[in-house]
């Protein structure tokens, strides 16, 4: 709560989810958790059919899933039309996957 008024938001990348009629998920290497809360906390996170990002094991040691990079490709549907939006250069193997891809710096 206390930070999430610092994180810049780009308005664009708002304006095309909030346009799209499609199924929007959610993938990132950020804690699910906090991402969820960080969308909650900006009334959000109803636009997201699944929000997907990092997990711990229930013993909190181990990490259970962080899609980051190359394992960001092993979540995406090549049954469907894939619309990727990205922001580093570790996302290329996901964004390779997409038919449409938007690189945001």
């Amino acid at each position: 709560q206390e930070m999430s008024q610092f994180i810049r938001l780009k308005g664009d990348v708002w304006t095309l989810l909030d346009n799209s009629k499609a199924e929007i998920v959610l993938l990132s290497g950020c804690y699910e958790d906090l991402l969820k809360a960080y969308l909650k906390s900006i009334d959000r996170i109803q636009m997201f059919d699944q929000v997907i990002g990092c997990t711990m094991q229930i013993n909190r040691f181990k990490v259970k899933l962080h899609p980051y990079g190359r394992s960001k490709a092993l979540f995406v549907d090549r049954n469907k039309y894939n619309i990727g939006i990205a922001n580093e250069k570790n996302d290329r193997y996901y964004l390779n996957l997409c038919d449409e891809q938007i690189y945001i710096k």
